[in-house]
């Protein structure tokens, strides 16, 4: 077997530049479905740092192809690996189908590994059992031989220390037999395996423990990662994998943790006082209708002081303490989470449908609220309940299969179980659930059809609606006096004057609406353009 080192690389490259065949091979590496050739296994090589060793199979009847040149062993251009011992890397050239031996060209390649045999694995365990006995007959004699220094006269010394040199010279040639497990020698391969720096626990991930949090209720799991615990006191998440509840104990020994333990909480009132439960029902009614009515959350900064100034002589008024901070510790703490299990806890008992439907694409998430449908009998009719928020990010944001990932994670989280939905409306996605009725949004599905009527109409009439109720808007946008002339025909034929609405195409639910209101005042409009001068311009 050849084999080429720094000098004949260059020698090799040197032949092949002088002819031409070197600035080929570089032309042809840049273009697609080049296939490679023996100057890419020098290149990878060096890029590997690393002996490799071609394989050409034999008994191929092909006059191009130089057998000795094909089969040799290739080694870095700017390594000093040269040691006989080091096993390369094998690389065989092969065909996928081509099975004819003339005119046999490669188009694959193949790794060639070494097959571990029987005996080897024998050879190597008694090996390995042999050092572990010389090490503890080494042990023996270590002290056995200082056992001997301590309580011999001072005429043997010179025996104890020729003695002890010739222990220490067979411990030393002992200590290169140090036993290690699980590692196998073959004949094939003689590196020596490398040994880990670690040992112990460092060599495998500790998992969260459910009784971490009975201990230390601060500590809560991760959803969908194992290896992390969660800190409500610094709300992070934390590494347990290293080491487990020491990784614990020193998070809670931390600086930042015991800054924030010792913080002051905010305080909600005593449960047992009859005026702080009072007290308590006004700012959860407060909240409630910033909530309801979707107002900024600083609005609760006014409205705690602009209470105690309206009602003086009102001992809850005086108490109410609900500004932004603790508006948003209500909502997120308190009510959300509270809805959102009877929510789950209904979904669990009745049957229910779910629904949504992704937002634009004007950030790195996509939200896509999941809400849902389901029977409430207190107020005995079907209601429309939001449950969670399900984004998505990356390509495939946008995805069936993303969106249906999300929204099966949620329904996890909050154990419900799938047997009770009874049906799926997304915006006409295609997703397969099984034993699940799919529903298409169905104002998507009508517009679609409008939209489809729509330019059917256009094509008949040469008469664009979209076009018309855009145009009619901006007529009378920004302009008083045909508004004020618009307002006479209105009186003139007994029709209640209304503003003409504007359409928005990325709204199309806002042409129902645009198209209503000019219908309603169709004989005063009519009346208005048949009125105008002619030399008005239009549109």
């Amino acid at each position: 077997m050849a084999s080429y080192n720094r000098t004949d690389y260059s020698q090799l490259l040197l032949a092949l530049s002088t002819n031409s065949r070197y600035e080929d091979e570089v032309v042809k590496t840049s273009l697609n479905g080049t296939n490679l050739s023996l100057i890419h296994i020098f290149a990878l090589a060096n890029v590997l740092n690393y002996p490799i060793r071609s394989l050409y199979p034999p008994n191929i009847d092909n006059p191009l192809v130089n057998m000795h040149i094909m089969n040799q062993t290739i080694y870095p251009l700017h390594s000093t690996i040269h040691d006989i011992n080091i096993l390369p890397i094998t690389i065989m050239w092969t065909h996928t189908n081509n099975t004819n031996t003339k005119d046999w060209t490669p188009n694959h390649f193949v790794p060639v590994l070494p097959i571990e045999r029987k005996e080897d694995e024998d050879i190597s365990e008694k090996a390995s059992e042999m050092c572990v006995e010389d090490s503890n007959d080494d042990k023996i004699d270590r002290h056995s031989s200082s056992y001997k220094r301590e309580h011999d006269d001072d005429d043997d010394d010179n025996e104890l220390t020729d003695d002890s040199s010739d222990i220490s010279s067979q411990s030393t040639e002992k200590k290169f037999c140090t036993p290690k497990k699980n590692v196998k020698h073959t004949k094939k391969s003689p590196v020596k395996p490398k040994s880990s720096k670690y040992t112990g626990a460092a060599l495998y991930k500790t998992k969260f423990k459910p009784h971490w949090t009975k201990k230390w209720p601060c500590i809560q799991k991760v959803h969908n990662d194992s290896f992390r615990f969660h800190c409500t006191v610094c709300c992070i998440d934390v590494k347990c994998s290293h080491q487990g509840v020491r990784d614990v104990l020193m998070h809670m020994k931390g600086k930042h943790h015991i800054e924030r333990a010792n913080q002051p909480k905010i305080d909600f009132g005593g449960t047992n006082d009859l005026l702080n439960q009072k007290v308590m029902r006004a700012e959860l009614k407060m909240v409630g209708l910033i909530v309801e009515h979707n107002l900024p959350i600083a609005v609760s900064d006014h409205i705690a002081s602009m209470v105690r100034d309206i009602f003086p002589d009102s001992q809850i008024a005086q108490k109410y303490r609900c500004n932004a901070t603790k508006t948003t510790c209500i909502i997120n703490n308190a009510m959300a989470p509270a809805i959102k299990r009877k929510l789950a806890s209904e979904m669990n008992e009745r049957p229910y449908s779910l629904g949504t439907d992704g937002s634009n694409d004007n950030s790195l998430k996509k939200m896509n609220p999941i809400t849902v449908r389901i029977f409430d009998p207190v107020l005995n009719k079907v209601v429309t309940r939001f449950l969670d928020m399900g984004c998505t990010t990356g390509p495939d944001a946008g995805k069936a299969e993303s969106i249906f990932s999300v929204i099966n994670g949620k329904l996890e989280k909050y154990s419900v179980p799938w047997n009770n939905c009874v049906s799926l409306s997304l915006d006409n996605c295609a997703v397969i659930v099984p034993h699940i009725c799919i529903d298409g949004c169905p104002c998507h599905l009508i517009h679609n059809v409008a939209q489809a009527a729509g330019k059917s109409f256009h094509t008949a009439t040469g008469f664009e609606i979209q076009d018309f109720v855009i145009d009619l808007y901006y007529w009378f946008d920004k302009s008083t006096k045909r508004k004020s002339i618009l307002v006479e025909f209105c009186e003139f034929c007994d029709v209640e004057y209304r503003e003409v609405l504007k359409h928005v195409s990325t709204r199309w639910l806002s042409l129902e609406r645009a198209v209503n209101r000019i219908l309603l005042q169709y004989a005063a409009l009519k009346s208005y353009f048949v009125s105008e001068d002619d030399r008005a311009p239009r549109f």
